[in-house]
């Protein structure tokens, strides 16, 4: 077993990585021990060519489980700078009103019927805003009222056009944690009433998807609908919740987007938060705050918050 990740060498430069009993592995120094070629020397290279880098990391793991690969060991996972998994994914995908609880919550108690409706989504900038573990959520001059979601994301690891629900789990290559950082006091735009929600501002600013801190392997996780997800803020646990909450669930996510374009390799789909977010008790980010958000299987993200620009 083991998790793909990105990591900082001693001169800051990004490496890809695999993580095998707390111990990490340069991918690249496992190629060059092994005498295996690499479809690229970034983790997102690899996502892209997946069918063929999954078997490539799974060798490189079974070596490393039998201590041979100790040539390209480059320290315990824990001591290490750690970036996001991918930088960066082509297009972040993430889902809107997606939990049942987190419905109800922000709408006041009322939920909604799933025979009636389809899933939604709106697309957040990816390179502006994704980060890695212990980076810091920096808070824009333009809100007030930064709030926070946890989510599960699904990385796509096969191109997908036209897939059924029943197929969707053959095109995932793994899963990690987003942080879907909220700006909930400039999502409403009063200067165009016809138009009302601006998904921009509301969604994406700069450090506004902080994800990892792996990406694990789908074969890995087991039932991904039977996740439980957490959020704390400083010691206080806001979030404490389980993916079998959401409505429309991840393989259903995946029939519905690629019923309207090819998801490619590479492609984030962040599943929707639950319940717990800050907005229904006036609660919001502040500088000085540290986020921590946990998913069963996946680990453990933290993100300080300061002041930005």
């Amino acid at each position: 077993m083991y998790s793909l990740l990105t990591y900082a060498d001693k001169a800051g430069t990004a490496r890809a990585g695999i993580s095998v009993g707390g111990k990490v592995f340069d991918v690249l120094k496992a190629a060059d021990s092994t005498g295996k070629e690499l479809p690229g020397y970034r983790t997102i290279d690899m996502v892209r060519d997946w069918d063929n880098a999954e078997k490539l990391l799974e060798g490189f793991a079974e070596a490393a489980a039998a201590g041979k690969l100790g040539a390209a060991e480059v320290g315990a996972q824990d001591k290490l700078t750690l970036k996001a998994p991918l930088l960066y994914p082509n297009t972040l995908f993430m889902a809107g009103s997606n939990y049942g609880a987190h419905t109800r919550e922000m709408a006041g108690g009322a939920g909604y019927d799933k025979t009636t409706r389809k899933p939604y989504f709106f697309i957040k900038l990816a390179r502006q805003g994704v980060i890695g573990t212990n980076e810091a959520i920096k808070i824009p001059h333009t809100s007030k009222q930064v709030d926070w979601e946890v989510e599960l994301a699904v990385v796509i690891g096969l191109p997908a056009r036209n897939v059924k629900a029943k197929d969707a789990y053959n095109y995932i290559a793994g899963y990690t944690i987003c942080h879907d950082v909220s700006l909930r006091d400039i999502g409403h735009r009063k200067d165009w009433p016809q138009w009302d929600r601006d998904w921009i501002q509301h969604k994406s600013c700069d450090t506004g998807a902080p994800m990892g801190p792996v990406m694990v392997p789908h074969r890995y996780i087991g039932d991904p609908q039977k996740l439980d997800l957490k959020t704390w803020v400083n010691e206080t646990l806001q979030q404490n919740s389980n993916t079998d909450d959401m409505t429309f669930k991840i393989d259903e996510q995946i029939e519905y987007l690629s019923e309207l374009f090819t998801l490619l390799p590479g492609d984030v789909i962040s599943t929707g938060t639950p319940s717990g977010v800050g907005r229904p008790r006036g609660i919001f980010l502040k500088p000085g705050d540290t986020v921590r958000m946990e998913i069963e299987k996946i680990g453990t993200i933290v993100n300080p918050v300061v002041q930005g620009e």
